[in-house]
């Protein structure tokens, strides 16, 4: 069997690739198995929630010109006081 790092590194995933994963329970217990990462997103949609969510060490800039002027990039994410928001152009 090929160790991990022999094989070749692919740069852009496809939502069709298959993964290899243990399923824990079930019968057999510890069973090896493939899934495909379209279907590990579909179960992350399925069980995230907002209020699973923390954002945290969110920077505060007065505005959004504020931020961009402190170096944040376009997408990136401030707070004025309790408001989040996104840099944008």
């Amino acid at each position: 069997m090929s160790k991990i790092n022999d094989y070749t590194v692919v740069s852009a995933p496809a939502l069709d690739d298959k993964l290899i994963g243990t399923r824990t329970g079930g019968t057999p217990d510890n069973a090896t198995f493939n899934f495909t990462p379209a279907l590990l997103l579909a179960l992350y949609q399925a069980n995230l929630s907002a209020g699973a969510m923390v954002i945290a060490n969110v920077p505060v800039y007065a505005d959004n010109a504020a931020a961009v002027a402190a170096g944040l990039a376009i997408g990136k994410l401030y707070r004025t006081g309790d408001i989040l928001k996104i840099v944008h152009v």
